[in-house]
């Protein structure tokens, strides 16, 4: 077939692998434009050895970009996100919001791959909601 259209097999395959990626895998797209060929061809390989979790992040990722609950991401954020999810970080928190008596109000433990802001409250050290809202968004302008 490869010979009749005048292209290789290598081409040929590549493609029809991309164009049989579940419609799933798109979703999480604001566009099937979005999704090139090569970083395409990485999902294809990605999903080859891990279709489960690939779906999974697929399908959060869509829910995401269909709530509009984020900023948009961008097609090579979410290729990145469905190849390598987010890795922990083993140095700790990112920051530290401490109250006027220097107690911990709130420490920002990671930002993941998607934007989503994960928190620590320290509810004893903010007795006060004014102040709680206070330090979350300062945490929102910061990290938003």
């Amino acid at each position: 077939m490869a010979e009749r259209l005048g292209i290789s097999k290598s081409w040929l395959s590549r493609h029809i692998a991309i164009a049989n990626l579940p419609r799933d895998l798109i979703t999480p797209f604001a566009s099937e434009s979005d999704l090139t060929v090569n970083p395409a061809y990485k999902l294809v390989k990605a999903w080859e050895k891990d279709s489960k979790s690939i779906l999974e992040r697929a399908n959060m990722l869509a829910k995401r970009r269909l709530g509009n609950s984020a900023r948009p991401l961008t097609p090579s954020q979410i290729i990145d996100h469905l190849i390598a999810p987010e890795k922990k970080s083993r140095k700790g928190p990112l920051r530290v919001y401490r109250t006027k008596a220097d107690t911990p109000a709130i420490t920002v433990e990671r930002v993941t791959s998607t934007g989503d802001i994960v928190i620590r409250l320290h509810a004893k050290a903010t007795p006060d909601l004014g102040e709680l809202k206070h330090y979350l968004a300062t945490v929102l302008k910061d990290f938003g």
